[in-house]
């Protein structure tokens, strides 16, 4: 299946490897970090974007490209601080060039995405809303707004405004399927199951779950697995129905070992702790 992360990275490090036009090399490379850190290869991951600042940063576009291939590499690893700093640094250092360009939108984005993961709602909402603004004046694509309204649905999930957040998971699904983008309707399923669960509705949450594993059984995207089978297993247990919880991590463990998303393997194991 040509939309595996196994095949696509394959398919990237060949092109890479067989082209000489640099331009080329540069775009294969960064299909290759993009796929390793989706997928929760961090280690392959770092020596990419290595090799990309050492060898293919030679414009301003390509140095912020970059910079958040290293933000999300911190970022996977559950190192939302280091993340946080070293993007804040960057703009601070760049904040000219950075308001004389399309980039803010994109830097509002990851900082709300930072404090999300933080848990820090208030600053979550404070950049999302400001990456909503320069995100559509500046002609942001079908990913990037998909981007935003999941991370909108998440902070109103957390905050339990259900049909808000189902209201940005409708948003969600309609650009996500405009670009056919796995990843992040995966994404989207396990967030409807959340959300589901808040409301008590386990079969709606279960189909959640269910879905987002024949999706991310198509991408291969392992650390996203490790998150369904973590949150469905957790959706059993709410429901008093032990046996079906340890199955579902059981499902899971085996995708532990194929990841080094250590964010993702804290999750499992915390979910696993609760027997």
């Amino acid at each position: 299946n040509l939309f595996r992360n196994e095949k696509v990275l394959e398919i990237a490090e060949t092109l890479f490897q067989l082209t000489e036009n640099p331009e080329d090399k540069r775009q294969y490379l960064e299909e290759a970090i993009r796929t390793c850190l989706y997928s929760g290869d961090t280690r392959k991951a770092e020596q990419y974007i290595a090799t990309y600042r050492d060898q293919f940063m030679t414009t301003f576009e390509h140095e912020v490209r970059c910079n958040y291939f290293q933000v999300d590499w911190y970022n996977r690893q559950g190192r939302v601080k280091a993340a946080r700093e070293w993007l804040l640094d960057f703009f601070l250092e760049n904040r000219d060039r950075l308001e004389a360009g399309p980039y803010l939108g994109r830097m509002y984005l990851s900082l709300g995405q930072l404090f999300v993961k933080a848990g820090d709602m208030d600053g979550a909402e404070l950049y999302l809303n400001l990456a909503s603004g320069f995100i559509l004046e500046e002609g942001a694509d079908d990913i990037m707004l998909g981007n935003l309204n999941q991370l909108m649905a998440t902070t109103m999930l957390i905050r339990g405004n259900l049909d808000a957040a189902r209201d940005c998971l409708e948003e969600v699904n309609r650009t996500y399927t405009k670009a056919s983008f796995l990843p992040g309707l995966s994404a989207m399923h396990n967030n409807l199951g959340k959300v589901a669960m808040k409301e008590g509705d386990w079969g709606g949450a279960r189909k959640a779950f269910e879905t987002a594993v024949q999706i991310q059984n198509k991408v291969g995207n392992y650390f996203q697995l490790v998150l369904s089978f973590g949150y469905m297993s957790r959706s059993w247990r709410k429901q008093g129905r032990y046996g079906e919880a340890w199955r579902s991590l059981e499902r899971g463990i085996k995708y532990l070992d194929l990841i080094r998303d250590s964010w993702g393997k804290i999750f499992f194991y915390t979910e696993k702790s609760a027997f």
